[in-house]
């Protein structure tokens, strides 16, 4: 019979940013994911192939802030709603890779 893993509870001052911890709250962020969008669903699929993490900032994409599927080669040019041409995105990331996209080549951002 294979042991089941051990629950640890971490103290209410525990915080996400404490190294010594990462591995808890990746682990939570996970666990928690997989109850967020249903089983089977695009968004579910699309982030259990991201491994549950954003692929821009590479926080856990379930951390309390809005989630965006962006589109890796934008509509206007073809790309089509599928999950080989999607990925989730936090909604701030989204906005970055959309503002990249606009910024002229050579041009410095402010």
């Amino acid at each position: 019979m294979p042991l089941s893993p051990v629950k640890v509870k971490v103290k209410g001052t525990a915080s996400p940013d404490d190294p010594d911890l990462h591995d808890y709250w990746q682990h939570r962020q996970q666990r928690h994911g997989k109850r967020y969008w249903s089983r089977g669903s695009t968004y579910y699929r699309l982030a259990q192939s991201q491994q549950w993490r954003c692929p821009v900032c590479g926080e856990g994409l379930v951390n309390g802030e809005e989630v965006h599927a962006h589109h890796r080669s934008p509509v206007q040019a073809g790309g089509l709603s599928q999950d080989e041409n999607l990925q989730l995105l936090h909604q701030a990331c989204h906005r970055q890779v959309h503002g990249q996209a606009k910024t002229p080549v050579g041009s410095q951002r402010a």
